[in-house]
Order: C-alpha cells, then structure tokens, then sequence
C-alpha cells in the first residue's frame, strides 16, 4: 500500500487513545481501516457524504479523520452525529494543520504522503 508509513502511524496513535472493545464511528478518508477487527469488532466506517450520513446507532467513539475539513457543511455533519452520541461518546478529530504544511508538502513530493484537496 502506498504511504504505509503515514497511515501506520496515524492507526498506532488512534489505537493508542480508543480502547479495545468499544463501538467505533470512523468518518474519513483512510485508506485502511486503522483498527484491527480482533481488537475492535464493532467499527462503523464512513468515507464520503459525511455531512449527508446520518448514524442509526449509538458509539462509544467518534473518529473524525479529515471529514471536517473536507465536508461542505460542518454544522450539519455535527448536528447528524449528535443522534450517535450518548454521555460518554468521545469525538476524536484528527485534522490538517496549516502549521505543518511545509512538512506535509514535503512527504507530498516524496511519495510518503497522498495529496489533499483543499480543506475548509
């Protein structure tokens, strides 16, 4: 797979932080499934449309990887995940930071990293 190292990394920080076992959300633009299916058997996976997706089911985790940036209407995309949030529902938002677009361009030109569109 191309840019292996990228979305490794990326997969080893989210299993760092969600726990094994719990119902996840994950709305982005991976090209992997970060998370294993024996350690995380109940994930939900979403790559397009996000603000036009609307959850049927409640979760433990929120995974917001690149959506926010790359959806047409942020607002609405949030107020739709509301329905799959309960008290505990913790949202992760892994976003681009202008801060790092020297480097990002530079694995860009590389080969490490795939292009991004423009981002809201």
């Amino acid at each position: 797979m191309r840019y292996k190292y990228y979305h490794n990394q990326i997969a080893k920080t989210l299993r760092f932080i969600v726990e094994p076992h719990r119902k996840i959300l994950f709305i982005g633009s991976l090209e992997s499934n970060p998370f294993p299916l024996k350690t995380y058997p109940k994930v939900e996976l979403v790559d397009e449309s996000f603000e036009n997706y609307k959850p049927k089911d409640k979760f433990d985790y929120i995974v917001l990887s690149g959506a926010l940036g790359k959806s047409s209407d942020m607002l609405q995309m949030l107020k739709n995940l509301q329905a799959a949030c309960h008290p505990s529902t913790r949202i992760i938002v892994y976003q681009h930071n202008h801060l790092w677009q020297g480097f990002l361009s530079l694995l860009e030109s590389l080969g490490i990293k795939k292009k991004e569109g423009i981002q809201n």
